[in-house]
């Protein structure tokens, strides 16, 4: 995998970063920051998991500590607002406020200067992210540097998706103020055997819609990360969740995994 990143050129990479990550994950982002400059995006705790301070000790150790200088932002939990049962918001907002103080302190400590992003909000129903997000918006004031959300194209093209984007920027702007902003999760998905409510893409129009996502975003001034790298093993075709990746996964083993051609598009956009 991490050739694969070098070769496509990327300098960041979202992810989750836990109190107890486990030695082989914490190595592929040392690995990942040595050997090609990739610095990552992460999502802190896992969503309805309250820290103890116990925790956050850990977690300060880990980012003053072996993955020192790898993080450039840390966000709250992901998608709270579709993975929390009942009153989600105020766990969330309380989690968010540890966590701007933890990084302040971090940073203090450390001479380091990691952002701290929103919590990003499940958008598979946008009605619902914008209720969520007023919600959440007056709980957590003054604990983020950087709006972050998820945001996937739902079926839109050309004027549509640009549209959709811009009432995204406003709904969020509007209630979490004029911070930089990046999208952590967006794509398209190619399970060629779903059968769904969701709007699959052919390999072909994955690679052909790609340019306008990424310059829609780009040209806002927000940042994009692409879910994802990799397919997830689905013989079937059926599974939306597996067939987001820019890379075929018929097996575990690497020697089977091919580049579909969104791999050349989005490598020649981030090389612009």
């Amino acid at each position: 995998m991490l050739d694969r990143l070098g070769r496509l050129g990327v300098k960041r990479v979202s992810g989750l970063l836990t109190p107890n990550m486990s030695a082989d994950e914490i190595e592929f982002y040392r690995s990942a920051h040595a050997r090609h400059g990739i610095r990552v995006w992460f999502a802190i705790g896992a969503p309805g998991n309250t820290l103890s301070d116990a925790d956050w000790t850990k977690v300060r150790g880990l980012l003053t500590g072996p993955l020192v200088k790898v993080t450039e932002l840390a966000s709250g939990w992901n998608e709270p607002n579709h993975q929390v049962g009942g009153d989600w918001s105020t766990p969330t907002a309380n989690h968010q406020k540890k966590l701007w103080a933890n990084i302040q302190q971090i940073n203090r400590a450390s001479g380091q200067s990691i952002k701290v992003g929103t919590p990003p909000l499940w958008s598979g129903n946008i009605t619902e992210q914008y209720a969520d997000l007023r919600i959440l918006g007056p709980k957590i004031q003054g604990a983020y540097d950087t709006i972050n959300w998820h945001l996937y194209p739902h079926g839109n093209k050309g004027t549509a998706l640009a549209s959709m984007i811009d009432r995204q920027l406003k709904e969020f702007r509007t209630a979490y103020g004029n911070a930089p902003v990046v999208n952590s999760e967006s794509g398209y998905f190619t399970a060629d055997e779903y059968a769904g409510g969701s709007n699959p893409s052919t390999e072909a129009e994955q690679a052909a819609q790609l340019p306008d996502l990424v310059d829609f975003h780009l040209s806002r001034g927000i940042g994009i990360s692409y879910f994802e790298l990799l397919d997830d093993v689905d013989p079937s075709g059926t599974n939306r969740e597996a067939h987001f990746g820019l890379v075929r996964t018929p097996s575990l083993s690497p020697s089977t995994w091919t580049d579909k051609p969104a791999f050349a598009v989005f490598k020649r956009l981030i090389a612009q």
